[in-house]
């Protein structure tokens, strides 16, 4: 019995290894899509603002 729950608590320990390591990869992964969704953010506002430069240009040359 014994080396059954040896074997048992084995398994376990690499179970729980495995979780840790997914857990981090998940980590990983929430903080590489943080940046992807703050860089995307950027690129919308800094269109945003390009657009709203070249409006007021427009205007104040009278193409619209």
């Amino acid at each position: 019995m014994t080396k059954m729950y040896d074997g048992m608590q084995q398994e376990f320990k690499e179970v729980d290894f495995r979780l840790d390591n997914l857990r981090n990869r998940l980590d990983d992964l929430e903080a590489r899509n943080a940046e992807r969704h703050l860089d995307l953010r950027r690129s919308i506002d800094n269109l945003r603002s390009d657009m709203t430069r070249w409006r007021q240009t427009l205007l104040i040359t009278g193409r619209i």
